[in-house]
């Protein structure tokens, strides 16, 4: 079971930016659940900030703003490297036993390659709005003209 082994406890999946730059996000608010984009590596820096949606005010960790989609996305992701690891262990235990003598009985093992693990691909949606927070500086993109800064909290 070396290569299970080998993925260990966690399983770390990049979530790609879209075509501008921006990284699709959503509320987790169940009233809300609005879908905004911000783009990575402008607005305030340092760890555990919090987000805030742009359309309710809402503040959670940057970890609660995950999209339905790309959480089905790294969760196959996820599943197909555990099926192909378990897949790949299994095969190291193939065999084959020869029939020995005039009533000898031949075993074997073989492991055949199933399909493989779908993966759930997705694509961020278009948004009207593009947004750079007069105070932190981040890069948003939001439906309508209004909106709270997802990094500051500021009104634009």
């Amino acid at each position: 079971m070396d290569h299970l082994r080998r993925l260990g406890n966690s399983i770390s999946i990049p979530i790609p930016a879209d075509d501008n730059g921006f990284t699709g996000r959503e509320c987790p608010q169940p009233e809300c659940e609005g879908y905004f984009k911000i783009e990575l590596g402008t607005g305030l820096k340092g760890e555990g900030l919090p987000c805030h949606c742009p359309y309710c005010g809402h503040t959670a960790g940057q970890d609660q703003f995950w999209t339905k989609e790309q959480i089905e996305y790294a969760k196959s992701v996820a599943m197909r490297r555990i099926t192909d690891a378990f897949h790949k262990d299994l095969k190291k235990l193939e065999f084959d036993h020869k029939p020995k003598g005039a009533f000898g009985i031949g075993i074997s093992m073989k492991v055949k390659p199933g399909r493989p693990t779908p993966i759930h691909y997705y694509r961020e949606k278009q948004l009207e709005t593009e947004v750079v927070c007069v105070n932190c500086t981040l890069r948003y993109s939001v439906y309508g003209v209004f909106a709270f800064c997802p990094d500051c909290g500021q009104h634009n």
